[in-house]
């Protein structure tokens, strides 16, 4: 909630009073001085000063729409006055307030800006700035930029430090604790987290303290240090305690003692330390909540303890509780549970009858989500990504196919989602709801009428063996054993299928699916029935065999063939006959985890001794309707190209928590000059020109923009991958998507991509081709290890000379890779890091 300060439902909702001093005439803590508290100027014209009390009544009853047009109309009477510019400024928090209410977080954020816009040209210090730099930081985010909110927060803890506001000030730095928890910056929030102890030493601010310490313990919780997260948890509870702190308080604790104890494997701990806080808050109303949160964490435990009944018992439990409260989020979380339940119990249909349901209400949840706890976002952010992968790997075992891509689609936005943090609220429609079958309806039913409805959370919740001997639930799964699933296939399958017949390549999309114990497989072709093909490849061993390959690839003397010929047995060797019975020339990718890391040109067919790249054209989709597969480029050729290429210059970036210096790229120079040669029409941008400024402004209507310098897309946060402009100055992978290149074509990353300390999901390899997309460029053509810039000159002079032939892009890209690999550069080194995403003609 968006108040004169950040209040909402999370771990430091009990010391966050509302500072909206206009509402309630008092400052927060008797202590602190009068510069701590809004007060209304003396001298208001008496009408005005009745509109302002019109909005504060409908703000204080909730009526929130009243309230903006009650403020919008004080704003429209004084703003061309010259008068009263202080109180504009509170005038707009309370507009930003309740604009933000609403849902308007569009509307909230310019009105806030103007507040700190008008309020920075005064010589003194106002509290209203700090308040307007704390709620912006507050729709900051919301909306997942962390760094921007961060800035807010640290600035509006500045300012009420100066103005003598402690209380103030331990919220703001409590908030940029937060923020840098999201970063994983965990150091800068323990620092920041510490600073706040030193300012917390008011006798009366015991429960503050105790704030504190609980998310210092998740943090070391998140680092699995788990000895330091329980002693730092158990402090928590003792100033708590020492407090007198609530039992809603006292039990988020506790749940977060549990859930460690659960991941140590300490289940009796876990379970006392869950049922001592699940009756201090059994009868409280304001903790239905935390009694959610304790009632999924200890039916985890009971899962964990092998004793499926009781976690049954806990989830429901909290199924009834959240949705009688309307807490939709947890609400999920416990479906999802109960749904694990019943897969763990080999109950699959009910399963994904289940994870049907609490997808299509993912799919429906748009904000909100950091209005939560930490610990509750984190727990939604894990059980919701897993989700879509068990549903996935669960329809594929039953051969369910033409859902299975749906929700492969789907998880790849999920994923967008938890790295990105702004996918769903920007692009709600992305794609179609997962269709039922009609006994899944009459399944579902069954169970939300005999579990869940017009049910309390202490009324017996009936097993599931007795559940499923309700004759209706016996009728719907035996009907369901019969069904023909293939009568669900989803509009954006019939889509998807309708553009590869118009591409001019005979083309089919492979989506590999990695499991901790096998490699799932599906391959779409242009008419019929996907394929589904299964390898026995646990996750581990893939994950080793692509840093090996990564490794080996980093050295243009080592022969790569020995490791990249199992991936190509793992991932194309099942679908062989398909392929050529199929005639395919071109394959779509879109990969999943550690095969981001990897291109699929560079998989090797040890029986015809021929790299992919010599029997495929290839490219990488982030989701089969993410993008326009069919669009034409338009021509002729018109680039723009910006190029880091002097050698005596050196900057320094960090990169994986280390200092790294980048010198400029000889080749990079000679590369632009010879897109300026053969292209005539080439804008060059070199070295200090190669600037953000001119690249937005010299940017005209060109097809191409071609970037020729050093890259980084590393695991971690998005901030934390960038492109090196000629300046010094770097774009991040979060920055990106705030250009607009509505007529690119392509964009080219001809750059050094940075080597990485090691690999995660490659969801840095996601979100850059999603980024740009979301620029509404067509595609990006990126490197994924590092590259020699002479190779690298050579491979896109070819890749432009067949472009401008009229040659697709993933024709121009494997006629390049040919050309080096027939002319004495055939390690993969020189011809195989780029990878294009996107539209590929």
């Amino acid at each position: 909630m968006l108040c004169a300060m950040k209040f909402k439902d999370s771990h430091i909702a009990v010391f966050v009073a509302c500072l909206f001093g206009l509402l309630s005439g008092q400052s927060v803590i008797a202590q602190e001085s009068s510069a701590c508290k809004l007060v209304l100027p003396d001298n208001l014209p008496a009408y005005v000063e009745s509109i302002f009390n019109n909005g504060r009544h409908y703000l204080s009853n909730q009526q929130f729409d009243h309230a903006v047009q009650q403020y919008e109309s004080v704003l429209d009477r004084l703003e061309n006055t010259g008068q009263h510019s202080q109180f504009q400024s509170q005038v707009r928090l309370a507009l930003a307030y309740a604009l933000y209410q609403l849902g308007r977080s569009d509307e909230a954020t310019p009105v806030l800006e103007q507040a700190i816009e008008a309020l920075t040209e005064s010589e003194q210090i106002h509290l209203e700035m700090g308040i307007a730099q704390q709620n912006l930081g507050q729709i900051q985010e919301d909306l997942g930029s962390f760094v921007d909110a961060a800035n807010n927060y640290e600035q509006a803890a500045s300012i009420f430090d100066r103005l003598g506001c402690s209380h103030n000030r331990q919220i703001s730095l409590m908030s940029t604790a937060i923020v840098q928890t999201w970063l994983g910056q965990y150091s800068e929030a323990n620092r920041t987290l510490y600073s706040n102890l030193n300012i917390s030493n008011h006798p009366g601010e015991a429960e503050t303290i105790g704030q504190i310490y609980n998310l210092l313990g998740w943090i070391a919780f998140l680092q699995k240090r788990y000895e330091p997260a329980l002693d730092l948890y158990q402090t928590a509870l003792d100033y708590g305690q020492r407090a007198s702190s609530s039992s809603v308080v006292l039990s988020r604790t506790l749940n977060n003692m549990g859930y460690l104890h659960i991941q140590v494997g300490d289940i009796p701990m876990a379970i006392s330390h869950l049922e001592q806080g699940l009756a201090l808050v059994s009868k409280t109303p304001a903790g239905i909540a935390e009694r959610i949160d304790l009632l999924d964490s200890l039916g985890e435990a009971h899962t964990i303890d092998q004793e499926p009944t009781k976690a049954w018992i806990r989830y429901h439990q909290a199924l009834r509780l959240a949705g009688q409260s309307e807490y939709r989020y947890r609400q999920l979380i416990s479906l999802l549970n109960v749904a694990k339940t019943l897969a763990s119990a080999n109950e699959i249909t009910l399963a994904i009858a289940l994870y049907k349901q609490a997808i299509n209400e993912i799919e429906l949840v748009r904000a909100g989500l950091r209005s939560l706890p930490l610990e509750t976002q984190r727990r939604y952010t894990e059980t919701v990504a897993d989700s879509y992968r068990k549903l996935a790997a669960l329809l594929l075992e039953q051969d369910r196919v033409f859902e299975a891509q749906q929700v492969l689609d789907l998880l790849k936005i999920q994923e967008l989602e938890d790295y990105l943090h702004d996918v769903r609220a920007e692009q709600p429609q992305i794609i179609d709801k997962i269709p039922y079958l009609e006994p899944e309806q009459s399944l579902l039913d069954q169970h939300r009428r005999r579990l869940i409805e017009g049910q309390s959370d202490t009324t017996p919740v009936m097993g599931l063996e007795e559940f499923l001997k309700i004759p209706e639930v016996t009728t719907a799964l035996d009907r369901l054993e019969r069904s023909d699933s293939s009568q669900l296939q989803p509009k954006s399958m019939q889509q998807l299928q309708s553009n590869l017949q118009t591409l001019p390549h005979k083309s089919a999309v492979l989506y590999p699916l990695v499991l901790k114990d096998r490699l799932e497989l599906l391959l779409v072709p242009q008419v019929g029935k996907p394929i589904h093909k299964t390898t026995s490849i646990d996750k581990t061993t893939l994950t080793n065999q692509v840093n090996d390959l990564r490794n080996y690839l980093a050295d243009p003397s080592s022969d790569v063939k020995d490791i990249a010929g199992p991936l190509y047995d793992a991932i194309i060797r099942p679908f062989q006959q398909e392929l050529v019975t199929l005639g395919i020339e071109n394959i779509i990718y879109i990969p999943d985890s550690v095969l981001h890391y990897i291109p699929l040109s560079v998989l090797y067919d040890s029986n015809q001794q021929e790299w992919l790249a010599e029997q495929y054209t290839s490219h990488n989709l982030t989701a089969s309707d993410v993008g326009d597969l069919t669009q034409l480029p338009s021509r002729p050729l018109d680039i723009l190209a910006g190029a880091f290429a002097d050698a005596g210059q050196t900057f320094e970036t960090i990169i994986d928590q280390k200092a790294t210096n980048f010198n400029g790229l000889t080749y990079a120079g000679l590369e632009v000059s010879f897109l300026e040669e053969k292209l005539p029409a080439t804008q060059v941008l070199l070295d200090a020109d190669f600037s953000r400024n001119n690249l937005k402004t010299q940017l005209n209507g060109q097809n191409i923009v071609h970037l020729a310098t050093h890259a980084a897309f590393v695991p971690g946060q998005p901030e934390d991958s960038f492109i090196l402009l000629g300046d010094g100055d770097t774009i991040t992978l979060k920055e990106l998507r705030h250009w607009s290149l509505p007529n690119v074509d392509l964009v080219v990353l001809s750059a050094c991509q940075t080597g990485i300390s090691h690999i995660e999901d490659g969801l840095e390899i996601l979100g850059m081709g999603f980024q740009v997309q979301r620029t509404d460029a067509r595609s990006a053509l990126a490197s994924l290890w590092w590259v020699d810039d002479r190779s690298t000159s050579q491979l896109m002079q070819q890749f432009y000379t067949e472009l401008a032939a009229g040659k697709t892009k993933v024709e121009a890209l494997q006629k390049a890779q040919l050309h080096l690999i027939n002319n004495g550069q055939d390690e993969p080194y020189y011809w195989a890091p780029f990878v294009l995403i996107g539209n590929g003609l």
